[in-house]
């Protein structure tokens, strides 16, 4: 609080001079600058003044003093005061009266600021005084004894002080209003800028201040420029020889630079926001009554009982145990010198303080812990205080604010180079150290770029939208990357207060030879030496139940016990719900386990913290309960793995590893930077380098550690509050083909009693899976595996995501219904990877090379990675791709200039600095084997190709090359923008296998990069699925077994006659393909099979499926649809198909019809998808639903379908299926014996010839299998138009039924 400069006073009153003594004990002085010893400030005197005047339109008298009569509160009301009159104030003589009775301090309280004082008093000033006091405030119409005028109030120019003042620097790095004898450096008798003058570099200000930014006001001050490392306290001076003036920053160079606001191109990387203002206010170590540590306590100390001890200077020898009684609180200080401690342990029953949220340490504090690591560490876990900082009381440790406490790179830095240019402006300091962040593509502790270097100075608007150039006490060893793409960070590691293990006993013993070998990636096989590093022994904190923990500004170094559970450099264990809790602002580098762990802690926050050279999990989750939680704004780089060496192998075939002495939490193997075991928090706006993967989301499909058995609940199941805004680069080394930046995969669970971690895809995913569900199925279903109904599922959308120099993939999703919106990739392998149905990714912009130079370690080279924009799996995928971009994908080659030819397109396989592996491809259709198949169709809209090579590719994994599954990959472009057909189209696997599968017409591209055939959509076309049975045989070739085709599929019609057709396996046959058209007819090698049974159906009622089959003659059939789950008392749950007398009436029926050929023996059905758990109701009869058919509770669809960005797929459902049981003799139970006629199967009219799977024309029109065989296009629209009208009229009379149902039902 400032006050403006009042009128010169034209007259001064007489002085009455008083001996006064204070009625309230002196405890309650308050010493506020530390250099006065108690005892002098207690023995200073206030010179009294006596007001004499008009004041409220009164005359006080002494006997009208309403305070004489012990009134202590109306002597507080604004400016009231109490005068002497003996007369009335016996029990106080010559004495003013002090408030002992409120929270504010009345007139002559000692004070330090203006909002200390009640009413419209002031804190002010008197020349015979040190001590500043509640007075009242000048004005010109008030006559004043002597000189009272507020004092010790911050400012920035002399005319913000009242009369007869200045703004001084005070010693403590302050300025503040006071009298030119007590001031440290007064602004007026040097050229130098005072404390808050705004400026613009540092050599303006004066001496101990640098020219910082004021982000709430966008300008720069000169403010104090006092800082601490890890190494030992610094003076406010800089220790280096070097000048700290704006003029030692060396040479920008030359822009452009990236600024924050344009440092992506598809997406927004949030910022933090704006630090709260430190006013100085509220300072626990300038509180009166404070008990000064006793120098002779030494050993194991034992505070007193119900006292406030304060440690003003540094403790000369190190102590035991310091235990702090629940009653009792000890505050450390500040001293322009700085104060450290040396102790074994604290034990923190009552309260720890250093500053407070308004008053921030601005002076070094130092604690270091000590302690020589146990043997059995590990096993046997010493007690908690023992190097430790055990807290069941308050932990309170508030370090000067740094803003920002990282940033990015606003240019590339090359080595040598000591200038560095940043996108944010920051507040750091001379000396101070800071992590130049790698931008190599590997970050493993025997081969990484990361650098750490000092501070000498820093410019501010170094240029146009920059923030500021920071000058380095050397130059950089590495190249920095920052182009309009990615940009590395820069993160400051020092912090005001300080604690750490001590140097001395912290390091392990069992260091990494740095020169083992292993799985050879991209062309290297270094990797870190298998179980070493693990005797590494820092220090700790942890905060139990019943705590309130508080830490800001606080750099903790050389923490951590490796593989001692719980022992994390800062550790919130089992605090339940905590929201006044907050971890932020602070530094974790040379950690032995862990940044920063939660257990069964709720509500906290956890920000704006730099985390370097971590082992282990470095932000970490632990129990899978920890919810509601803020991880935000954090930087987590360097983290090491635990255990024997990089978990290797791929998706499910990844060992699994247990919890030993050696590897405390098996999921540390494969360590990331942020460890996310319950997605219901808020993860806001972190950046991850380095690791086994930067952020790892793996499945719990219960709680562990200490909650497990505690709470009924599944962790995988949980809902996130935001995913968003994070990135993370330089990961996803160890496992090239299934890990990756952003991973949401690994099992974490308990297996005969020890905790279990497989990092790759469990064989289990329906309890090792992720389950994102609206409700508890612990509690509803009482199974925690169970899966969630169809309206309980629930997406997992992960939001404005980047990722870049990942060999491997950007994000990665075994389970768990994952949405991706806004992402953005650049120079990463494969942009995500999802084995889940219904996935979809939207705005999302995938750069597979930006041109820029890959580091990476010998041998290695970026030729060996793949290049690839989107991999199209197998197993039940239903994915939609919208509005995105594909750029620079694909392999640059003379055998793929179908849709481009630049000379730069794509990637180059032979370029090992920026090229890509010779598999490279746009998009990659994964057939994999007839065991797992492709389902329907994925889908794209809005994609656009950019500078791309080879645009496909399909990968068949079987070993026959003749899969079934070879023809069952089909990719729906909404809107032709991959095509370029300008009609909606499908690509389709266009493999030899498949015979004429996907040739529906003569307009068919056979694109040979995948090779795949591309058909448009157009009449009645679609895509049409399902999966059956009719054979007791098994037959999968997923791992080279051999799997002969036991018949074929293909079109009908004499177009199709001489083709092979598509080949169908033994026991569970999949089939994909085209539908509308004249229909499908299937033969089966040993015979018309007895029973087939068809699941998993997926077409839409406007393209129907026709099915023939050829029986042999004189066989009668069963033909039944069956619903799953079916109330038969109000539903038809089973309908037996009826018999008709063409192929033409199955194909407009609803799906409860045959027709049986008797002169050729062919049986046509027409395959529906009925809803699963109804096939119609009772009154109205058979459904044949379409998508907007209502369910039974009326909110949601009868069909299930993925619908996003206006492109609708259905999605089959387990339950409901179609049998047709044929009546024939048979001798193996499976095939009927008898002779099946030659079928041949004229689809046209006469003089028609079949041009597609779906027209016939002759020589002046055509008609589609929509329109009738047999009948004109203008004789099908006329019975189309009757058979609307017909079932208008039907659904009328249905609906005046329904009525007088209801009016029956009311009259009864």
């Amino acid at each position: 609080m400032t006050l403006t400069k009042r009128r010169k006073r034209t007259r001064i009153s007489a002085l009455i001079s008083v001996t006064t003594t204070f009625c309230f004990s002196t405890s309650a002085h308050v010493l506020w600058d530390g250099r006065a010893s108690r005892e002098e400030n207690i023995t200073a005197k206030i010179r009294a003044k006596r007001l004499r005047g008009k004041r409220h339109g009164r005359e006080l008298s002494p006997a009208g003093d309403p305070c004489c009569s012990n009134d202590l509160a109306t002597c507080l009301h604004d400016d009231d005061w109490c005068s002497l009159s003996k007369e009335n104030c016996d029990a106080c003589p010559e004495t003013f009266w002090a408030p002992v009775l409120t929270d504010c301090k009345g007139r002559y309280h000692e004070c330090q600021y203006h909002e200390e004082c009640c009413g419209t008093l002031v804190c002010a000033y008197h020349a015979e005084n040190l001590l500043g006091s509640c007075n009242l405030a000048k004005s010109s119409d008030e006559q004043v004894d002597g000189v009272v005028v507020p004092r010790v109030q911050d400012c920035t120019v002399d005319d913000e002080c009242l009369d007869g003042l200045k703004c001084m620097l005070k010693e403590w790095g302050r300025y503040q209003c006071g009298f030119p004898e007590d001031a440290f450096r007064s602004p007026d008798e040097v050229s130098c800028k005072a404390r808050s003058s705004k400026c613009a570099t540092d050599s303006e200000c004066c001496e101990g201040m640098s020219c910082l930014p004021n982000e709430t006001l966008n300008e720069s001050k000169c403010e104090p420029s006092l800082l601490t490392t890890s190494g030992s306290v610094r003076p406010t001076t800089p220790t280096t020889s070097e000048p700290t003036a704006e003029a030692t920053v060396g040479p920008l160079p030359p822009g452009p630079f990236i600024t924050a606001s344009k440092n992506s191109e598809r997406v927004t990387l949030p910022s933090p926001p704006l630090p709260i203002v430190d006013t100085g206010k509220d300072c626990p170590h300038l509180l009166p009554g404070l008990t000064d540590w006793n120098d002779t306590w030494s050993g194991d100390v034992l505070l007193p009982s119900n006292k406030i001890i304060i440690i003003r200077k540094s403790l000369t020898q190190t102590l035991g145990l310091v235990t702090i009684p629940k009653d009792s609180s000890l505050i450390i200080g500040e001293n322009r010198d700085g104060i450290s401690l040396d102790v074994g342990g604290i034990d923190v029953r009552g309260k720890l303080i250093a500053g407070s949220e308004t008053c921030r340490i601005k002076t070094p504090i130092i604690i270091t812990l000590h302690g020589l690591r146990p043997a059995s560490a590990a096993t046997n876990v010493p007690v908690a205080t023992f190097k430790g900082i055990v807290v069941t009381g308050e932990l309170q440790l508030h370090g000067k604010r740094y803003y920002r406490t990282w940033t990015r790179l606003a240019k590339t830095v090359a080595p040598g180079n000591a200038t560095i240019v940043l996108q944010d402006k920051v507040n750091w300091e001379p000396g101070q150290e800071i992590v130049l962040v790698t931008s190599a593509v590997k970050d493993s502790r025997e081969w990484h770029q990361n650098e750490v270097r000092k501070v000498l100075s820093v410019s501010r608007r170094p240029a146009e939208g920059v923030g500021a150039a920071v000058q380095l006490d050397t130059g950089v060893t590495h190249k920095h990357v920052a182009i309009q793409g990615y940009q590395s960070e820069v993160g400051l590691l020092s912090r005001m207060i300080t604690i750490r293990g001590s140097e001395v006993d912290s390091e392990p013993i069992d260091a990494d030879e740095l020169n083992c070998r292993g799985q050879n990636n991209f062309g290297n096989d270094a990797r870190p030496c298998g179980n070493k590093e693990l005797t590494g022994f820092g220090g700790h904190i942890m905060l139990r139940l019943g705590s309130l923990g508080q830490v800001e500004g606080v750099e903790l170094h050389r923490m951590g016990q490796t593989n001692v559970v719980g022992r994390y450099p800062i550790h919130f264990h089992l605090l339940g719900n905590c929201s006044k809790c907050y971890f932020r602002d602070s530094s974790v580098h040379r950690s032995f386990f862990r940044c920063v762990g939660l257990q069964d802690t709720q509500q906290m926050h956890i920000t704006e913290n730099v985390a370097y050279d971590v082992v282990g999990h470095c932000y970490y989750f632990g129990d899978g309960v920890e919810e509601q939680n803020t991880l935000s704004f954090n930087l987590g780089a360097f983290v090491h793995m635990i255990g024997p060496g990089p978990p290797t192998g791929g998706g499910s075939e990844m060992q699994a590893y247990y919890e030993g002495p050696q590897l405390a939490q098996p999921a540390d193997v494969a360590a990331s930077a942020f460890f996310i075991t319950n997605v219901r928090n808020r993860i806001i706006g972190n950046a991850a380098s380095g690791g086994f993967v930067g952020f790892s989301f793996p499945s719990l499909p219960g709680p562990i550690g200490p909650s497990r058995g505690k709470r009924n609940m599944r962790p995988s199941s949980a809902l996130t509050l935001a995913i968003t805004g994070n990135s993370a680069h330089s990961t996803g080394w160890w496992q090239p083909n299934d890990s990756g930046a952003m991973y949401f995969g690994g099992s974490l669970y308990y297996e005969e009693n020890k905790l279990t971690y497989i990092p790759g895809r469990s064989s289990d995913l329906s309890t090792h899976g992720r389950n994102t569900c609206k409700e508890n199925v612990c509690e509803t279903k009482k199974d925690c595996s169970a899966p969630c109904d169809n309206e309980s599922k629930a997406r997992l959308p992960v939001k404005n995501s980047k990722v870049f120099l990942v060999p491997s993939i950007g994000i990665v999703s075994w389970s768990g219904r994952l949405e991706i919106l806004g992402y953005e990739t650049h120079d990463v392998g494969l942009p995500v990877m999802v084995f889940e149905n219904r996935f979809w990714v939207d705005n999302m912009l995938a750069v597979c090379r930006s041109g820029e130079e890959w580091v990476m370690p010998t041998g290695a080279s970026a030729a060996h990675v793949q290049g690839d924009g989107f991999r199209w799996y197998d197993t039940n995928q239903h994915n939609i791709i919208s509005n995105s971009i594909f750029r620079n994908c694909g392999l640059r080659s003379e055998d793929f200039t179908q849709y481009d030819t630049s000379p730069l397109r794509g990637c180059d396989s032979l370029n090992r600095e920026h090229g890509c592996s010779v598999e490279s491809s746009v998009f990659t259709f994964v057939t994999h084997s007839d065991e797992l198949r492709p389902g329907i169709i994925q889908a794209t809209k809005n994609v656009t190709l950019q500078n791309c090579g080879r645009r496909y590719r399909r990968v068949d994994f079987s070993s026959n090359k003749t899969p079934e599954a070879s023809g069952l990959q089909h990719l729906l472009d909404a809107d032709s923008r991959i095509t370029e057909a300008n009609v909606p189209s499908v690509i389709s696997s266009g493999g030899e296998g498949a015979g004429m599968w996907c040739d529906v017409d003569d307009e068919v591209v056979h694109d040979k990069q995948g090779p795949m055939a591309i058909w448009k959509i157009k009449n009645d076309r679609g895509i049409g699925r399902f999966s059956m049975k009719f054979d007791g045989g098994q037959c999968a070739n997923e791992e080279g077994k051999p799997c002969d085709p036991v018949g074929y599929i293909k079109h009908l019609g004499s177009r199709y006659s001489a083709d092979t057709g598509l080949p169908i396996s033994a026991a569970h046959s999949h089939v994909v393909g085209p539908v509308g058209g004249f229909g499908w007819f299937m033969e089966v090698f040993k015979g018309a099979p007895k029973r087939v049974v068809f699941e998993l159906i997926e077409v839409d009622a406007r393209t129907p499926l026709l099915l023939s089959i050829a029986y042999p003659l004189g066989t009668t059939f069963t033909i039944t649809a069956n619903a799953a789950s079916c109330d038969e008392s109000k539903y038809i749950c089973r309908e037996t198909f009826t018999k008709v007398d063409s192929r033409r009436e199955v194909r407009i029926s609803k799906g409860n019809v045959y027709h049986f050929n008797p002169y050729d023996g062919l049986l046509t059905v027409r395959i529906i998808r009925s809803p699963k758990s109804f096939l119609g109701y009772k009154e109205t009869g058979f459904l044949l639903p379409d998508f907007d058919t209502a369910g039974l509770t009326g909110v949601e669809n009868a069909l299930s379908r993925f619908e996003r960005s206006g492109v609708l797929l259905g999605t089959a459902e387990f339950g409901p299926f179609l049998q047709i049981d044929a009546h024939c003799g048979s001798n193996d139970g499976f095939y009927c014996s008898g002779q099946r006629e030659s079928v041949d199967i004229r689809v046209c009219d006469p003089g028609y010839e079949q041009t597609a799977y779906d027209t016939c024309c002759d020589k002046s029109e055509c008609y589609t299998a929509a329109d009738g065989g047999g009948k004109t296009k203008r004789d099908k629209m006329r019975e189309r138009e009757r058979e609307r009208d017909r079932e208008i009229k039907r659904e009328r009379e249905r609906q005046r039924k329904r009525e007088r149902d209801r009016k029956h039902e009311n009259s009864g």
